[in-house]
């Protein structure tokens, strides 16, 4: 089947590819908290935090939203006198030595259910939706584009090493960690089970065009060497026709997949904690509203437009585009999820106060972005706790990030946010993120027993070591003999 490329669908990728700029990878602040808030479980199976039974409910629990990006405003935009003007040159400067890419990810809680089975096992039950977005884009091409073809009037240009793949899927699963003794230190062990529902998809493959400017012209031919683009379900987003859209599709479909995410924290001594987490390992299978559209082979020619009339661009690029006629075709294929891994340390400065610091790592496209974290963490009664925490990531440089989490009862509120001088410095922010939520949590964790008290007992004395005097015998005294008056015969004669 041919597909036609119209404007509609460029717009539609665009569209895509610009909604990234509103979202970043890196959540360091709120990995420092996690393990006194139910959605540190997304980031280390065997964190739970301090309470019996926790409840996270749809619409107000677990908004996980992030952004990075290699450029900033200040690298697009100039100031000249009182005026800001687009300043496409001085962008192109900026990036050419940098891998230039955007990432985008959101997720949110669904709904999250947990509960501890005796003191040293926890269970719990989750759905959460996950967006991704990553687009990697040779800066040779938009140079190309920008400066003009002069320089290769007659020649090829070639533009690879560009690429794009955006992802929206739906896991269930149910989770299980346990506390154990390995090496005469106490050893807490999670794994999380995921059922994943794939419902969007949209992704390159080999995407790779030449363009050849013509001598006599200047026209330019764009073909596509080797490219393919696998869609799923974006037809039922741009389709016009009401009675062909799905809606049942969006609750539960067949592209389906597994995850796994695994996790561990040894008490090292008394004072010294270390952690690991794997997350995200696993795939997705694709195979309803599935497409694959080939453009190995295809081509088309854009001959410009008259100046004086700038309105016909948009026609001008469709009317160009009209031989663009990839081959679409029903088809099945597999994704893998983009993995994550956290190494971690703390150490108890004070009863309440910690120290922590963290290695984290982001796979995407066969790339991994690195971001290293410095952090205290303080808990102030059992009501608050504030996290602050330095973090490096590289083309960002060195940034803070903050987090309090509040817990009133059964009531907890949070909020972490990392890249905040990034995120103030507005002109010169290129990455965001922000995690907060409400969660219900029930009941303490450790058993609370009543002391018995025991009244005070009165040490007795001890006895007096004897002397000579108490030692001296003393001779015994007779007693004296009483008159025996059982006989009164005697007194009877007298009185007579």
């Amino acid at each position: 089947m041919k597909t036609k490329i119209t404007v509609k669908r460029i717009l539609l990728i665009i569209l895509i590819v610009a909604s990234g700029n509103l979202m970043a990878q890196n959540n360091l602040s709120f990995y420092h908290m996690g393990k006194g808030i139910p959605q540190g479980g997304n980031y280390n199976p065997a964190y739970f935090p301090d309470a019996r039974v926790f409840v996270s409910l749809p619409g107000i629990s677990g908004i996980d939203l992030s952004v990075n990006n290699s450029f900033s405003i200040s690298d697009i935009f100039t100031e000249t006198g009182d005026s800001t003007l687009i300043d496409i040159s001085r962008f192109l400067g900026t990036q050419q030595k940098k891998k230039s890419f955007l990432n985008v990810d959101l997720d949110v809680t669904d709904l999250m259910i947990g509960f501890r089975v005796g003191e040293k096992m926890h269970f719990s039950l989750f759905v959460n939706d996950k967006f991704d977005f990553t687009f990697f884009y040779p800066i040779d091409l938009m140079n190309f584009v920008w400066r003009g073809n002069a320089a290769y009037i007659g020649q090829n240009f070639v533009a690879d090493q560009m690429g794009y793949t955006t992802t929206h899927y739906r896991e269930y699963g149910i989770g299980y960690g346990q506390t154990f003794t390995i090496l005469d230190r106490e050893t807490t062990i999670g794994a999380r089970f995921k059922y994943l529902n794939g419902m969007l998809h949209n992704s390159t493959q080999n995407f790779s065009v030449s363009i050849l400017t013509d001598e006599a012209d200047y026209s330019l031919t764009a073909s596509f060497n080797e490219a393919q683009i696998r869609s799923v379900a974006f037809s039922q987003l741009t389709d016009d026709d009401e009675e062909d859209f799905d809606e049942s599709y969006f609750i539960f479909n067949e592209n389906t997949g597994f995850g796994l995410d695994l996790g561990a924290r040894m008490q090292f001594s008394d004072k010294l904690g270390l952690g690991a987490a794997v997350n995200d390992l696993g795939f997705i299978n694709w195979k309803q509203h599935a497409e694959l559209i080939n453009f190995k082979g295809t081509s088309f020619t854009y001959s410009g437009i008259d100046l004086d009339d700038t309105d016909s661009f948009g026609q001008a690029i469709e009317d160009s585009l009209k031989n663009l006629e990839p081959d679409t075709v029903a088809g099945t294929f597999t994704t893998k999820l983009n993995a994550r891994t956290y190494f971690s340390a703390d150490y108890q400065v004070s009863p309440k106060g910690q120290a922590q610091a963290t290695i984290a790592n982001y796979m995407t496209q066969g790339r991994v972005k690195t971001s290293i974290g410095l952090g205290y963490t303080q808990q102030v009664g059992r009501w608050f706790t504030a996290s602050a925490t330095g973090s490096y990531v590289p083309q960002q440089g060195v940034d803070l990030g903050l987090g309090m989490m509040f817990r009133l009862s059964t009531f907890q509120l949070y909020v972490a946010a990392d890249n905040i001088f990034n995120t103030i410095d507005v002109p010169n922010a290129s990455a965001a993120n922000i995690n907060f939520g409400i969660n219900f949590l029930f009941g303490r964790a450790e058993k609370k027993s009543k002391k018995k008290v025991t009244p005070p007992v009165t040490p007795t004395p001890p006895a007096a070591e004897p002397t000579e005097e108490t030692l001296k015998v003393t001779p015994a005294v007779e007693p004296e003999e009483e008159e025996d008056y059982s006989d009164y015969e005697h007194l009877w004669k007298k009185r007579k």
